[in-house]
């Protein structure tokens, strides 16, 4: 049946274009070529080893080129391109063959950090559909041969051939007004583009041995992701099969419209990434606790604030002393991404670093507990993944106790609401992490952030332009506790490593 299809399209290009059987094959070719996704065609890899090469040399080519012998070296694998209509395999018929060659993994040459990975494998096409029905129609003993070989990967492993659609069904992803993943592929390549923290690189399939092992890009012995702002620091001895840690630094905070340094505290502790299977972390398919535990203490940055490049003015909310627990959760029975943050600690309103009003009786404002809570949801424009976008819904809680310093002191308890929010994130990766926007709407306030890479150096130094704006009340009048106008703040981040 699939023969007669072969030749019912040859017949169909003669004699209906009149055209000599070249280019007719040509015509072929380019269609296989460019235009597979309404055909099942399939490739199966081949490693080539030196008791096959009786069945492999001399294979006759057409249009005067040598005859083609099979190579067996361990940086050259071979990928015949096939059709597969029915699912017996002896309807199959094979279509082309390319080799495969890792030039990354043979060659000895330094290659920078701009260097990209995927021009180091070539692929070139070595017996071609014309090729290939030459050798059915004149020397069947070849075309029998490379059939054999072909067959015999399939009935020892059926799954070893790969669609050639450029959307895998296999791979679960699907495709409307946009893409989305059905595993943790999304959330990874957000977090390597933006967390401050690191996240490991895809594993990209090589063409070094015939068990087809995987290989990671090489990394440094240590990572560090530093600003005015904060500074985070991972080791690889802090890596574990099932996981990593890494320490951070940090003056921000995530859950009320305040800039980093105006709530006034400083929060140190370590971040964890775990898989819960207990054992080797499956970094694409596995659930996994991806958390921080933070200690945040209380620290004068009042006056950093008007010497960092800021243009805001004075902080007036304290944030209490205490601790934060930060967890991200990848996606488990086909739910979203969950994320939870919680900041609570000591309600010591003694000392205050920001007194509003005469100082015999001047009032200071604090927040004891913030809460956030949200689901994430990921979406790519095309399966490149060039431009990515996040959506993340939620609700955010956080008090304010108003302290008077009158013949003693008074608290009270004057904000303590539950609110929605929304996050909107944007990142342009065209070859590389290059440009993110993301926007907040939270509490009639709208949280602008950018960043930029505007160097990169060689050994794994880059630097980024990172910007953050936090609006005016939009809808309200502003609250007592609340700094006054907008507040802007641009800084440099260095990151090493990643």
């Amino acid at each position: 049946m699939k023969r007669a299809f072969i030749l019912i399209l040859l017949f169909f290009y003669s004699s209906l274009f009149g055209q000599n059987l070249d280019n007719i094959y040509n015509k072929i070719e380019s269609k296989l070529k460019k235009d597979n996704t309404y055909l099942n065609i399939h490739s199966i890899n081949f490693k080539p080893e030196q008791k096959d090469l009786a069945l492999l040399s001399n294979i006759p080519l057409t249009d005067d080129k040598k005859p083609y012998t099979f190579k067996v070296s361990d940086f050259i694998d071979y990928n015949f391109v096939v059709l597969i209509e029915g699912v017996e395999i002896d309807s199959m018929i094979l279509l082309y063959v390319n080799e495969v060659e890792n030039k990354a993994a043979s060659s000895t040459e330094f290659i920078t950090s701009n260097t990209s990975e995927d021009n180091q494998i070539l692929e070139n096409t070595v017996i071609s559909f014309k090729d290939m029905q030459e050798l059915y129609y004149e020397n069947p003993q070849f075309y029998t041969q490379l059939f054999g070989i072909v067959e015999k990967i399939l009935r020892g492993d059926p799954q070893a051939k790969k669609s050639m659609l450029k959307i895998n069904v296999d791979e679960q992803i699907k495709k409307s007004k946009g893409i989305s993943g059905k595993n943790n592929q999304d959330f990874l390549n957000f977090q390597r583009a933006n967390s401050i923290h690191t996240y490991p690189k895809d594993q990209k399939t090589g063409v070094t041995s015939s068990r087809r092992r995987t290989q990671e890009s090489s990394s440094a012995e240590y990572k560090i992701d530093a600003s005015f702002t904060h500074a985070t620091f991972n080791h690889k001895a802090m890596a574990f099969p099932f996981g990593d840690i890494s320490a951070e630094l940090n003056f921000g905070n995530k859950a009320t419209n305040t800039l980093p340094f105006e709530s006034m505290t400083t929060a140190l502790g370590v971040r964890a990434r775990i898989g819960i299977s207990g054992k080797t972390i499956d970094h694409l398919n596995d659930f996994q606790l991806d958390g921080r535990l933070m200690g945040r203490i209380r620290m004068n940055t009042n006056g950093l604030t008007k010497s960092l490049p800021f243009i805001s003015a004075t902080p007036k909310l304290h944030l209490g002393s205490g601790f934060i627990f930060d967890i991200n959760l990848t996606r488990a029975f086909g739910l979203p991404f969950l994320n939870l943050y919680v900041a609570s600690g000591s309600k010591d309103v003694a000392n205050p670093y920001v007194k509003i009003g005469p100082s015999d009786s001047a009032t200071s404002y604090f927040s004891f507990t913030q809460l956030e809570s949200s689901m994430s949801f990921y979406w790519n424009t095309s399966e490149d993944m060039t431009i990515r976008f996040r959506l993340d819904l939620g609700l955010s809680k956080y008090d304010v106790v108003k302290a008077v310093y009158h013949k003693g002191t008074s608290t009270s308890m004057i904000y303590n609401q539950i609110l929605p929010f929304a996050v909107l994130y944007f990142n342009f990766v065209p070859n590389d992490d290059f440009f993110a926007a993301n926007v907040k709407l939270f509490d009639s306030k709208i949280n602008l952030g950018a960043w930029f890479k505007f160097l990169q150096l060689s050994g794994g130094h880059t630097f980024r332009f990172d910007f953050s704006y936090i609006s005016a009340p939009i809808f309200r009048n502003p609250h007592e506790w609340e700094t006054d106008g907008a507040g802007t703040l641009l800084q440099v981040r260095y990151r090493y490593g990643f």
